[in-house]
């Protein structure tokens, strides 16, 4: 989903990822499985910290995956060649294509128009990748600041997935990758996952998320 497809004229390009009916439907069952009928499944003694897990993974399903892509077949019946916003970013193989393909596709579309290309152009494009990760640290160092969650976490969270891009983009490494997609994915979810916590700070989990998701009716978070 690109701020062009909403242009008169546009069309979905070949090979682009689409919303189906019943991809909605499968992720919205799925999301509203783990957010309301697995946490009354589980253990009275299961840890904490997987019931969050958890609820955090079905509401991505349900309110982002499955929302997001009803939005999207709702503007491509009023002739609006939009695609799917996120694209299985469990699927990906390397951090450039979680990022770069999956991952909010809204986002480096905007950056590559905005700061990739014209800092590439000056500075080169190691530089301007430097400058895009930068820029997404930046940004939600104030969303940070705003949950009352601190700072410092998610500027040092990018800065990694940076440096974790600017690896697999080394010849090495990209041969590697390439010939192992199983070492890829384990690649991409390491660099992905085990730093989140620099990302999901104390503030913003206790302040923002957790008050949120028992409010939409999960049960097992109240401390």
């Amino acid at each position: 989903m690109q701020p062009r497809q909403f242009l008169k004229g546009q069309r979905t390009a070949p090979g682009a990822p689409i919303p189906t009916f019943g991809g909605i439907v499968l992720n919205a069952v799925t999301g509203a499985v783990l957010l309301w009928l697995v946490p009354r499944l589980l253990p009275h003694g299961t840890p904490w910290v997987i019931r969050l897990w958890i609820a955090l993974v079905g509401s991505c399903f349900l309110f982002l995956v499955a929302r997001l892509d009803f939005a999207a077949l709702i503007f491509r019946a009023i002739g609006f060649a939009v695609e799917k916003l996120w694209d299985c970013p469990v699927a990906a193989t390397s951090l450039g294509d979680f990022w770069g393909r999956r991952w909010n596709r809204i986002v480096p579309g905007l950056l590559r128009e905005v700061i990739f290309l014209p800092v590439a152009r000056r500075a080169g494009a190691q530089v301007a990748l430097l400058a895009v990760f930068l820029y997404s640290g930046f940004y939600h160092e104030l969303v940070s600041f705003m949950a009352r969650s601190g700072y410092g976490g998610p500027f040092l969270y990018f800065l990694l997935q940076w440096l974790g891009v600017a690896i697999e983009n080394t010849r090495r490494a990209r041969r590697l990758l390439r010939d192992h997609v199983w070492l890829g994915r384990v690649w991409t979810f390491a660099v992905v996952i085990l730093p989140v916590g620099l990302f999901l700070q104390p503030g913003l989990v206790h302040g923002y998320l957790v008050p949120s998701l028992t409010a939409a009716g999960v049960p097992g978070l109240e401390r």
